[in-house]
């Protein structure tokens, strides 16, 4: 569930990477290396250590991921345009 967060003065209501990574079946490793690899966009802020995610940015992982499904192997590299 998301929580609000204010964070560089900035207040917000904003998903943790483990959300995300749930949200979507994968583990939150394979988010860290995707965003390591730029393949996933680097989290808006953080507050106290934690990712924290846009609904924006959250849509878009959820939507690759439902396209990856209908298209069955397609990897990140061939999404990062949609995913960024």
């Amino acid at each position: 569930m998301p929580k609000e967060y204010v964070v560089n003065n900035v207040k917000g209501v904003f998903y943790t990477l483990g959300e995300v990574a749930s949200f979507i079946g994968k583990k939150i490793i394979t988010l860290r290396m995707w965003e390591r690899k730029g393949l996933l966009p680097k989290a808006s802020f953080r507050y106290k250590g934690r990712r924290l995610y846009t609904l924006q940015q959250v849509q878009n992982v959820v939507k690759w991921q439902e396209e990856n499904k209908l298209r069955k192997g397609m990897s990140m590299t061939d999404v990062k345009p949609i995913v960024l």
